[in-house]
């Protein structure tokens, strides 16, 4: 970043430098003014994210973390979101090299706090995971906690247990078939090319019980 700075100064400088020389040639002074002022306008964009870097870089991890949060920038209010806009400028390398730097700081704060070398983020997900588990566990039991848990559909599982793995449809078909309630169930809706929606998934469910599913 220090570069980047002295390249910007060097480039106000040299633009400033050629404003002159052209007012003075043309004795005109109006030119020098534009120049001179387009300069330090121009510059003025880099040099505020060159020094917000420099502050960035001297800053603890928590404080970034602080800051960060009220920002109204995504990049910088997810600390998980990268950046990454194909053009690989130094904003951009720097912004992602302190977000692997808030990365590294969790996973070791983490492991000595409890044992597991994961970001905050991993580590909600995780003790997530683990209270959906046991949640699951003490209401079906451990074989279709297991299954629910692995996002399989399977023949006979019922109609709770489906709402488990897909949540609620997306639109839902009731009809009674030869003293038989059959429901079919929609999921995973999008808009077709004529704008109307469909759907990806299709689960058949007789008397409260999957039959069948099918991809549409």
């Amino acid at each position: 970043m220090k570069k980047l700075k002295l390249s910007i100064i060097l480039i106000v400088i040299i633009f400033i430098a050629i404003s002159l020389i052209s007012a003075y040639v043309y004795e005109n002074l109006l030119i020098s003014i534009v120049g001179i002022t387009g300069s330090i306008y121009l510059a003025i964009s880099p040099l505020k994210k060159v020094l917000e870097a420099e502050r960035i870089d001297k800053m603890s991890v928590p404080e970034i973390k602080k800051l960060w949060k009220k920002s109204d920038v995504i990049h910088k209010k997810n600390f998980l979101t990268y950046i990454d806009w194909g053009s690989n400028t130094p904003f951009e390398n720097h912004h992602n090299k302190t977000i692997e730097r808030i990365k590294n700081y969790e996973r070791e704060q983490n492991l000595k706090k409890t044992g597991k070398k994961l970001t905050d983020f991993e580590l909600s997900q995780f003790n997530y995971q683990t209270k959906e588990k046991k949640r699951l566990t003490k209401k079906f039991g451990r074989g279709i906690a297991n299954k629910i848990n692995k996002g399989d559909l399977w023949i006979g599982m019922t109609l709770e247990m489906l709402e488990e793995i897909k949540g609620s449809p997306a639109k839902k078909i009731e009809k009674m078939s030869r003293g038989k309630k059959r429901e079919e169930l929609f999921y995973h809706s999008y808009k077709n090319r004529l704008g109307n929606n469909s759907y990806k998934l299709r689960v058949v469910v007789i008397n409260g019980e999957v039959d069948s599913w099918n991809d549409i």
